[in-house]
């Protein structure tokens, strides 16, 4: 089974689509900060864009997909980056740098890179900057991310 979490208007088909707000497509409506409504170990596939940013207690909603995920199995989670100047929107709760998710290391394996863009019409430009942005983090996010922000953190993160 697979689970689009917090999927707003972006329903996929062959997902459980879960959000806080009924749309059409929606399977599950639930507010995802308060637990997951579904059994242990009942997921092989998790996808997340643009939802965690939303809540306050990241860590109890992390432990939660952590508990319904199967083990070997992949969380898909994408996050604006706290130097992209939409991730200061009024109704998000936290901001991501590159190491924010390195506290759950102990439940999953976790591969991360930043993104400057996904536009077709600039796609040689995003290889470019992604490339050099994702081969010194901590200098970009220390120095460079005000001047070329990026747009965010994409994680796939392993259940152990």
């Amino acid at each position: 089974m697979k689970l689009n979490l917090g999927c707003g208007k972006d329903i996929k088909k062959d997902y459980i689509n879960i959000d806080i707000l009924k749309h059409p497509g929606v399977d599950v409506v639930c507010n995802f900060e308060k637990g997951l409504p579904f059994k242990d170990n009942s997921f092989n596939y998790l996808y997340s864009k643009y939802s965690l940013e939303h809540i306050q207690d990241v860590a109890s909603a992390i432990s939660d997909i952590h508990r319904i995920m199967k083990q070997g199995s992949i969380a898909h989670i994408e996050v604006p980056h706290f130097s992209w100047a939409r991730a200061y929107d009024i109704q998000h709760r936290v901001f991501f740098n590159f190491i924010s998710m390195d506290c759950f290391s102990d439940k999953f394996q976790i591969t991360k890179r930043l993104s400057w863009g996904e536009e077709y019409r600039f796609k040689a430009l995003n290889l470019l900057i992604n490339s050099i942005v994702n081969r010194m983090v901590v200098f970009y996010e220390r120095f460079l991310c005000w001047i070329f922000p990026v747009n965010k953190i994409v994680l796939d993160m392993v259940k152990k």
